[in-house]
């Protein structure tokens, strides 16, 4: 029988994603963390473009018309139509954002291009080499029996945490996370809840996205939710087999 990994790779689309070289989508972000930081309307109904060999994430139309936001995992920067770069910043890989109360444009671009560079290749990451996945043990929520598995990505990856608790359903689907975000610290864990499945080409993407707090015993903060993102209009550009 397959290995829960092979079982959740199976789910959102299969061997599909080694052909891959670009993913496109429309997304919008917002949510309280956002708003703590005053950034009352972070985005809506941003096109993104992600350059899967070059881990480059760009942002159409944005901040405004006529410019161009860029993630790399290492900086983000802001360009006009003429690619000058407008404002720039490198980022601390052991925290992406700055921590400080007031974010500007490139601490936004640097939370969102972080949770986007992830929710868009999640989780044809797993099938990376480098990548350390443990099955644990299974868990009722509600009526249902998820499946875990504790992930560890390497140094390098830009990623929402270096070690990840996934959780998948019975159709192996993923339908949480739980982490510890980068720009928290350690006090503070987190539990991302996916839902609004839907096929796209053939892979199977999350529409939706909601972070919590999470408590002791794995019990979710609902009543405050951090922030949300969702997906659509997802394309997967394949190149040719070899």
């Amino acid at each position: 029988m397959p290995g829960l990994k092979e079982r959740i790779l199976h789910a959102h689309g299969g061997q599909r994603w080694s052909q891959a070289t670009e993913v496109l989508a429309s997304c919008s972000v917002g949510g309280i963390e956002l708003l703590s930081r005053f950034q009352l309307n972070a985005l809506r109904s941003v096109d993104v473009h992600l350059q899967l060999a070059q881990g480059r994430l760009s942002l159409g139309a944005y901040p405004q018309p006529g410019q161009t936001a860029v993630f790399t995992g290492a900086e983000v920067w802001i360009e006009d139509k003429q690619r000058r770069r407008l404002s720039q910043r490198a980022l601390d890989p052991s925290r992406t954002v700055r921590p400080w109360p007031l974010w500007d444009q490139l601490d936004v671009l640097a939370f969102v291009g972080t949770w986007l560079w992830q929710a868009l290749q999640s989780p044809f990451l797993l099938a990376a080499a480098e990548v350390e996945c443990h099955e644990l043990g299974a868990v009722m929520v509600g009526a249902e029996r998820w499946q875990r598995l504790r992930v560890r990505f390497p140094p390098g990856l830009p990623v929402l945490a270096a070690e990840q608790l996934i959780y998948a359903d019975a159709t192996g689907l993923v339908r949480r996370v739980d982490y510890t975000p980068l720009h928290y610290g350690p006090w503070m864990r987190a539990a991302q809840c996916l839902d609004g499945h839907e096929s796209f080409g053939g892979f199977i993407y999350p529409t939706r996205r909601v972070v919590y707090p999470c408590l002791v015993g794995g019990h979710l903060a609902r009543l405050t939710p951090l922030s949300w993102l969702t997906l659509d209009d997802i394309s997967v550009i394949r190149g040719q087999a070899a």
